[in-house]
């Protein structure tokens, strides 16, 4: 499995997919600004999400995106092998050289098969449960910034 910015940026898109649910549909513009990260960029990661079948999403003027699963049933780990399915920690490689193939089995295969586990045990709703629930993140200023912006704006905005 590779650790990239895409999917950590794909698990933040996803919370926030979440937090957000009861208030719309998410648009790349909003996500951008949340994030802040250029639109072209969080686009290409809801174009993967929408693939992956984790967003599904309204065209249109008032269009966006929302979530089509459950935050419960997300696992970050799917996330990051949505994003970029790579397997494992480093390639695997057929190497006849024994001590490359000790080296792999007995560090390489065994951390990858450990982070796996540990990544498919957390999920999107975990994640938010941790930070103590949705109301109490709809009580940061990451949250309250949001709504400091002008309600026409903001409708523009898509949330």
């Amino acid at each position: 499995m590779k650790l990239t910015t895409k999917s950590r940026y794909a698990v933040r898109v996803l919370i926030g997919c979440a937090i957000f649910e009861d208030q719309g549909l998410i648009t790349v513009k909003s996500a951008s600004r949340h994030l802040q990260l250029s639109a072209k960029y969080i686009e290409t990661i809801f174009i993967e999400l929408k693939k992956a079948n984790y967003i599904t999403s309204v065209r249109g003027h008032k269009g966006g995106y929302k979530l089509s699963i459950r935050p419960e049933d997300i696992t970050i780990y799917s996330v990051i092998m949505a994003m970029e399915p790579v397997d494992g920690l480093a390639p695997r490689r057929d190497n006849p050289d024994a001590l490359s193939r000790f080296v792999y089995r007995e560090v390489w295969y065994r951390a990858g098969a450990e982070l796996k586990m540990f990544l498919n045990d957390v999920t999107i709703a975990d994640l938010i449960k941790e930070k103590g629930g949705i109301e109490a993140i709809r009580k940061t200023q990451w949250y309250k910034d949001y709504y400091e912006i002008d309600p026409k704006e903001r409708r523009n905005l898509g949330l």
